[in-house]
């Protein structure tokens, strides 16, 4: 792939498209510059994109010392921080661009066929799911009513690529909306780890949100 500057969009537009090629073959991904200085370097930028997604990449730079092209090997730019004291509690800032942001959130606002709806369950909001279907009373599952959305696969690729998540095969997703001036809330509650697994991930959109743990008086 022989790419050229370019914005945001560009950088979503061409990891997708190169995704989608990688996901058809084997062989890994290989980008091409001849240029000698890497200060702003497009195909770095779209090599540590292509990895977080958990595709191989191989970056051949030809830079002024070596006087010919050679492998670069990209890594991901994202690490998940473990807690000071919260055993098994990981955050990762920053893990996906403003781009991204708006379209999983058009996706979710514009899904007709999956409407919000209101509850209270562990405090009020409004909220809408996809994957299977989980009864915690009866504690059983049923088969989706609503399939995944294709634009949270990358996502969940690059999510993978994270050392602390390379186990996390996620079949449930679900979308919260909270709103202060709502008087939305959620409250303190524990999630049955039979049903969830041992692996739950929450990815934080269109605002900053602080969660408090407490302990379990169990």
């Amino acid at each position: 792939a022989l790419g050229g500057r370019g914005d945001e969009r560009d950088l979503v537009a061409e990891t997708d498209a190169l995704d989608a090629l990688a996901a058809r073959t084997d062989a890994p991904i290989c980008l091409m510059c001849a240029e000698l200085h890497h200060a702003n370097c497009h195909r770095d930028r779209l090599a540590g994109e292509l990895v977080a997604r958990g595709r191989r990449v191989v970056h051949l730079r030809a830079d002024r010392e070596a006087g010919d092209a050679h492998p670069q090997p990209a890594v991901p730019r994202w690490r998940a921080v473990p807690h000071a004291e919260l055993r098994g509690q990981f955050t990762v800032e920053c893990f996906i661009s403003e781009a991204e942001e708006a379209a999983i959130l058009a996706v979710v606002d514009d899904d007709s066929e999956n409407p919000w709806k209101a509850s209270t369950f562990n405090g009020k909001h409004r909220g809408k799911c996809w994957g299977v279907g989980t009864d915690l009373r009866r504690r059983t599952f049923s088969e989706p009513t609503h399939a995944m959305p294709d634009a949270f696969l990358p996502i969940i690729r690059r999510m993978r690529a994270l050392d602390a998540l390379r186990d996390f095969r996620p079949n449930e997703a679900n979308a919260i909306e909270y709103v202060r001036s709502r008087g939305d809330s959620l409250g303190a509650h524990c999630d049955d780890r039979q049903l969830s697994g041992k692996i739950l991930v929450n990815l934080c959109l269109a605002g900053s949100a602080t969660m408090t743990y407490t302990r379990d008086q169990g």
